[in-house]
């Protein structure tokens, strides 16, 4: 019997570093390059005000040290250190012979010196001095020359065997994907690669480029995984501010309080591995995804060699939480909404994966006419349909009050959102509703109603939450909207930015959720706002007790005022005012007009007496139809005789004021006792949440998250908190677990605390921090 093959034929010689371990580029190339990639930016004396200088004999023995160490694929560009880069990159192949030994990738930029090349290569030929190259990149999109255009010219210096691969860089998502496909559909070279800045700080990455590149098979190179020179021990900053020695780099100079924050966990993370602040770093990026490879640079040969180290680190999953929980990324609608592709890092709760099945579909674009499929040209409907289109013949349509009309989204911070069904009637009910809380109390101080005077200057409304938000659309736009006001936006939302907003545009409308409100009431720059507010409302989640003082004192003219009400309500349900809201704090207000309010006990049978807690109902015109495509959550939640049953614990007094006390779902059940969770947080008036964790024998016990303001970091104590507590709270309801952190509690899209998530997060840490409780549950 013959041998096998394997065992006659000899076998590669292991490399003598993790770096010669060559991999495959990507699904769509076969391109075999080291897993990190080595960046010549810094090679060169161009550079020397903001990069620092490299001569040549020191440029050399980086690529020699890469090299050596059985490193292949190098990054250059051709306007690197006004072609220096290049030109002694092509010079130190060329002394070493080793240019087949390379995979070469390089960038043109912009048109750079074309004029000195006839040819229009942009120099590279001439610098590199090599007539084939394993990857060109197109190292931005100019958006002055068409996506086809740019592809056929690609696509022509392959097939003249100069490049072999295709890469591009810095490119929206949008553009890469429309030009991969533009290329496949006409026997074109598509992209196989993309560069662009990536770290554990900075994640914007992730929202759009980091999907697009799984879908298109494409690798990724990305530069700046190690903070790009910025991410320095406390020891290293001290000592350069000590020897006057600026962190440089071409992002700027100094170190930010961010980079310092991320710098300091990634050195404890560094002491749990034995690596370095860097090689974490670019561990991090090498474990998020497949076919990924970092681009590492640097100046001096222990840099480098010191980054090689990331290859023999890793990370676990409980050290890449803590990483990316000290800057976290928002991944912007709509994964905000309803979560982010569960192929890609494993996310495994996806709205829609789970409501795969309940999908709405809409009409073609073709089917809409050509002046309306962008917003700018469909301003100009009226304009359109009183030329060429005034003669169309228009259905006879007749819009019922009851016919449906919108479907929006709950917030899903208890469980997993649900489309609600509302009809015009219960849709367009909502907008008297937001009047109705400062009517009243205009009413009850016996001050006569006075209609608006049209000639009055135009008052101005800021939108702090979503538009998918009920809040957003039914009563920030819709009021703007009724009442001919300003709309001024802000897309994410910081209260420096919100205040720059109402400063400049002079808004006189502002709110939001409590956590909103709060923050734009202890801003310092809002007191030049505070003649000028003259109505502060918010609603959305508990307020502490606090606020509506805070707001009329920081706004004097202002009627400050809080709504209650729910997706299910199409907003605002009850509502209250001015000296009726600063007498009852704790109260969300008398129910509008058109809705009635009952408080059920818990089998849903009988009604609660004045006083007495239950389940909170709502009853009026504005109730919606139910959950679109959910029939059995439906008929849980809305009675047959219009009842929607909201969920919330509260109860009422003798004058039918609301008290909202908690989520039946954030009701705390500790030996017996029930015990609010509002409550608790209200008592320590912090950026806090409360929530459950078990307790051996009483089943559950209270948990507290703290948020510290910059400026207090360090400074308060897990005990302190629970002793203040304890001032106003039972003994049976004070935290006996609290977490201090340094960053805001997250918080969903519409600004609401993600209670699901942190509950869980919690639930992991609390038993973590006490095993030999955790195995008597």
């Amino acid at each position: 019997m013959s041998k096998k093959l394997t065992t006659t034929m000899p076998g590669a010689k292991p490399p003598k570093t993790p770096l010669g371990k060559y991999r495959i580029l990507g699904p769509r190339c076969g391109l075999r390059v080291s897993p990190l990639a080595f960046g010549t930016m810094s090679i060169g004396e161009a550079y020397r005000s903001f990069l620092g200088a490299v001569n040549k004999e020191q440029a050399f023995k980086l690529l020699d040290t890469y090299y050596e160490a059985g490193g292949n694929f190098i990054d250059t560009a051709n306007n690197y250190q006004d072609e220096q880069s290049e030109q002694w990159l092509g010079e130190w192949m060329e002394l070493r012979g080793n240019r087949d030994e390379i995979a070469l990738a390089t960038k043109y930029t912009g048109n750079y010196r074309s004029y000195q090349f006839p040819d229009g290569e942009s120099g590279i030929s001439a610098n590199i001095t090599a007539v084939t190259m394993e990857s060109r990149f197109m190292f931005r999109f100019d958006y002055s020359t068409s996506i086809e255009e740019v592809m056929q010219s690609l696509d022509a210096v392959v097939k003249s065997g100069k490049v072999l691969y295709l890469g591009i860089s810095d490119t929206p998502a949008w553009i890469v994907s429309k030009a991969n496909q533009y290329a496949r559909d006409h026997a074109l070279t598509p992209f196989v690669i993309y560069q662009g800045l990536w770290n554990v700080m900075v994640r914007d990455f992730e929202r759009d480029i980091l999907p697009m590149c799984v879908d298109e098979g494409m690798a990724l190179a990305p530069w700046g995984t190690a903070g790009s020179g910025r991410f320095k021990s406390k020891a290293v900053i001290e000592e350069r501010q000590k020897n006057n020695e600026l962190i440089r780099s071409f992002t700027g100079e100094g170190i930010t309080p961010a980079e310092e924050k991320v710098s300091a966990a990634l050195e404890k993370v560094a002491q749990e591995v034995g690596g370095s602040i860097t090689s974490v770093a670019i561990a991090y990026c090498l474990q998020r995804t497949p076919y990924v490879f970092p681009i590492i640079g640097g100046r001096k040969v222990e840099h480098l060699l010191d980054n090689l180290k990331a290859l023999e680190i890793t990370l676990s999953d409980e050290q890449v939480e803590y990483l990316e929980l000290q800057t976290p990324s928002d991944p912007g609608f709509p994964q905000n909404l309803f979560g982010t592709d569960p192929r890609r890092f494993g996310e495994k709760t996806n709205f829609m994966v789970r409501s795969v099945l309940n999908l709405a579909w809409v009409k073609h674009p073709s089917a809409i006419p050509a002046s309306c499929r962008t917003i700018s040209d469909g301003l100009n409907l009226k304009q359109e349909f009183s030329g060429k289109w005034a003669n169309t013949p228009v259905p006879n349509v007749k819009i019922l009050p009851d016919d449906d009309t919108t479907i929006f989204y709950t917030s899903g911070t208890t469980g997993m959102p649900k489309g609600v069904l509302a009809t015009n009637r219960s849709f367009l009910s909502n907008i008297p509703h937001v009047f109705v809380g400062g009517m009243r109390a205009t009413l009850r101080r016996g001050e006569d109603l006075v209609l608006p005077n049209p000639d009055d200057p135009q008052k101005g409304v800021l939108i702090s939450v979503p538009l998918f938000h009920a809040a957003g659309c039914h009563s920030m736009l819709c009021l703007a909207t009724a009442t001919r006001g300003k709309v001024a936006f802000i897309y994410k939302w910081d209260v420096d930015a919100a205040v720059d907003i109402i400063l400049r545009e002079k808004l006189t409308i502002c709110g939001g959720v409590p956590m909103m409100a709060r923050q734009l009431v202890n801003h310092p720059r809002m007191k030049q706002a505070g003649e000028v507010i003259e109505s502060f409302a918010y609603g959305g989640a508990p307020s502490p007790l606090q606020l509506p003082g805070e707001a009329r004192r920081a706004f004097p003219k202002s009627v400050p005022g809080q709504n209650y009400g729910m997706t299910e309500t199409n907003s605002t349900a009850a509502s209250h005012a001015g000296e009726d809201y600063l007498r009852r704090p704790d109260s969300t207000g008398l129910a509008t007009p058109v809705n009635e309010i009952l408080i059920m006990d818990e089998a849903g049978k009988h009604e609660m007496p004045v006083g007495q807690e239950g389940e909170v109902w709502l009853k009026g015109a504005n109730i919606a139809k139910g959950y679109w495509n959910k029939p059995e959550a439906t008929a849980q939640a809305f009675t047959q005789d219009g009842w929607v049953k909201t969920g919330d614990v509260g109860c009422v007094d003798e004058e039918g004021f609301l008290y909202i006390r908690d989520r039946a779902k954030d009701m705390i059940i500790r030996g017996g006792e029930n015990i609010a969770s509002v409550t608790v947080e209200n008592a320590i008036y912090k950026d806090c949440a409360v929530v459950p964790i078990p307790h051996p024998t009483l089943g559950e016990q209270v948990a507290a998250v703290v948020a510290t303001r910059p400026g207090h970091h360090g400074t308060l104590k897990a005990e302190e908190v629970a002793a203040f507590a304890a001032k106003s709270l039972p003994k049976f309801a004070v935290p006996s677990y609290v977490v201090i952190i340094e960053e805001p509690i997250e918080r969903n899209a519409n600004g609401k605390i993600a209670k699901k998530d942190l509950k869980n997060w919690v639930l992991r840490r609390w038993k973590e921090e006490n095993e030999d409780i955790k195995a008597k549950l």
